[in-house]
């Protein structure tokens, strides 16, 4: 019996044509008509469902729906499923063979923004827990901002108000969420392990204006310059970080292999470790950069700026990473004689680990037909907050995604196979946390 029927399909394209762009003020009313969308969507599915307003509607509102077991017996589990709405935008239009927002099946595989991402994977979960009879108490908690950092929900967390809403007077037994990937055709994979994210800026400034390169060229500091032989000594040749404490919290780390090396990626030359840089090391990434003109003109820049995001740890602290940042910028700054400053961005939370002994993820283990773990160094931010709130220390990360789906890219799909997984083992898990 295969569960991706026309209907499941149907209603998985209605719900990803709504182009629910994730922190995108002209898309806030697509996502508050995706909202709008899932609540009916789960009230068809027997949950009592609402949204809840964030920032006074200034932001898209999250989707709360819950369902009650039919256990007679002894309390019901209680367990929260987790996903998001919001997606990436799909820029680059040419990129793509089709409308991103206007979903088709080539090939046995869904194509359009958020086919995989988290729409068609949370879709399939949402269809194989309400597809089943379950003693256990389900609430789904979908947000809108996963892709820009769910800092709305972030905020909410530090409500007990909120927690108690969702979470009623018990903790929740478990946490779920399908939003990971997979390596192997014929299983998800559970993975043990997300990094965390740490958003911050910083600028140099070298004069009070924009000088003529014609009067001052030669003889006047080129705040460009100046930040590309900043960022130039904050990365060693190696690729390691030159920042003080910035590897303090590392600690030895489990000997695996990487499954999956796309090619065309020019990958850092000579690492013997790329695994554990990958998965278990923080980095220092450099999102955006910029100075001067967007075309060629007789100027000197007098100011740049830098984004960085970096990818934590367990145990690695924000605040830890600015200081150490602002040692060597101060440092660069009083050696060239120019002026710094450094922005502070809000950090939703961080790096997870779980140990695949848990009897929860034991549980999803059989639900897959196999014990098939990994590791990510992508990070999903907000449920170390979640865990937190709701004091569960049971979280389950599950994945069907494959690296081909083209997540975050054009052609983003996810093939029919891949639903049929999803929802069998949604099936399966609800049956085997029962006999916990």
């Amino acid at each position: 019996m295969s569960y991706v029927t026309e209907a499941f399909l149907a209603k998985l394209k209605e719900y990803i044509r709504i182009p629910s762009i994730s922190g995108s003020p002209e898309h806030l009313e697509d996502c508050k008509r995706c909202a709008e969308f899932l609540v009916k969507e789960l009230q068809s599915r027997g949950f009592a469902t609402r949204k809840i307003q964030m920032d006074g509607g200034n932001r898209a509102p999250l989707v709360v729906g819950t369902k009650k077991g039919q256990s007679k017996g002894a309390s019901s589990k209680r367990l929260l499923v987790y996903g998001h709405y919001d997606v990436q935008p799909a820029s680059s239009h040419c990129d793509w063979l089709s409308d991103p927002f206007d979903p088709v099946i080539r090939d046995g595989r869904l194509y359009a923004r958020g086919a995989q991402d988290n729409k068609g994977q949370t879709w399939s979960i949402l269809e194989g827990i309400s597809s089943c009879d379950s003693s256990c108490d389900i609430t789904v908690l979908l947000d809108s901002e996963e892709e820009s950092g769910s800092e709305g929900l972030s905020a909410l967390l530090a409500d007990p108000d909120f927690v108690a809403e969702i979470a009623g007077n018990n903790t929740f037994d478990c946490i779920l969420v399908c939003d990971c990937e997979t390596y192997r055709k014929d299983m998800g994979m559970l993975t043990l392990s997300l990094r965390g994210v740490a958003r911050l800026g910083f600028s140099l400034k070298t004069s009070q204006r924009i000088l003529h390169s014609g009067l001052y060229g030669g003889i006047a500091k080129n705040a460009a310059l100046l930040m590309s032989t900043f960022l130039a000594e904050i990365q060693n040749p190696d690729g390691t970080v030159n920042l003080p404490g910035f590897y303090d919290e590392c600690r030895e780390s489990p000997r695996v292999e990487m499954e999956y090396r796309e090619e065309g990626v020019a990958f850092m030359r000579d690492i013997a470790n790329l695994p554990e840089r990958n998965y278990f090391m923080p980095t220092f990434e450099i999102v955006g950069i910029d100075s001067g003109a967007s075309e060629i003109r007789s100027m000197i820049p007098n100011e740049a700026r830098c984004r960085v995001m970096c990818r934590t740890i367990p145990g690695q602290e924000y605040d830890k990473i600015l200081d150490g940042l602002e040692v060597k910028l101060k440092d660069f700054a009083r050696r060239q004689e120019v002026a710094y400053s450094l922005t502070r961005y809000p950090i939703a939370n961080g790096a997870i680990r779980v140990t695949p002994e848990n009897p929860y993820i034991q549980a999803a283990a059989r639900a897959l037909g196999g014990e098939y773990f990994g590791y990510c160094g992508a990070s999903i931010p907000i449920l170390g907050g979640l865990c937190r709130a709701f004091a569960c220390d049971n979280l389950v990360m599950v994945g069907f995604g494959y690296p081909e789906d083209n997540m975050h890219a054009a052609n983003e799909s996810y093939s029919l196979h891949q639903m049929e997984m999803a929802i069998k083992f949604a099936r399966k898990f609800i049956a085997e946390i029962a006999t916990i």
